[in-house]
């Protein structure tokens, strides 16, 4: 059986990472798509992403990256997946992946949604959060990959303009 996990990973995150390797145990085969909407300001190029994504994942066998545009359940189906894995923080976020679940049924009937909960230590991780440590000079020690983190916290820091 194949998955789709989709996000920004705007950065990818010890969160986001710590799901899909959960998910790779669970699944033949992970397709993790970098979603590209036109309409978000991302603070990493997509190629930066989709980098960091296949840096920190090529030592799991059964994950492909992939870039993507458009809806979830279109680009799921694309790929030969029939289960989009989500992951929740919190009840806030659950209520948002149901309601999400809902229109993804209504688009396409036969797909699936796994909810993954987050570990109790990376509840709190979260791009948005990421980011705002960075521009503060933070470490993100613990909070994105160690294998990607110094060229995060390089590319994420605000330039002497800002």
């Amino acid at each position: 059986m194949k998955a789709f996990f989709a996000g920004s990973f705007d950065p990818l995150t010890t969160g986001h990472l710590n799901l899909i390797h959960r998910a790779s145990m669970m699944f033949d085969e992970v397709v993790v798509a970098v979603m590209v909407n036109p309409l978000k300001k991302s603070s990493l190029t997509k190629e930066k992403r989709l980098e960091h994504l296949r840096k920190c994942t090529a030592h799991m066998g059964n994950v492909r990256i992939v870039e993507e545009e458009g809806l979830t359940v279109d680009a799921a189906k694309k790929h030969g997946c029939g289960v989009l894995v989500r992951g929740v923080r919190n009840g806030k976020d659950m209520d948002y992946e149901i309601e999400l679940e809902w229109y993804n049924r209504r688009l396409n009937s036969k797909i699936e949604t796994v909810y993954l909960s987050t570990v109790p230590e990376l509840m709190h991780v979260s791009s948005t959060r990421v980011k705002e440590m960075a521009s503060f000079h933070q470490s993100l020690k613990g909070l994105v990959p160690e294998i990607i983190r110094e060229e995060v916290e390089s590319l994420l820091k605000p330039s002497a303009s800002s």
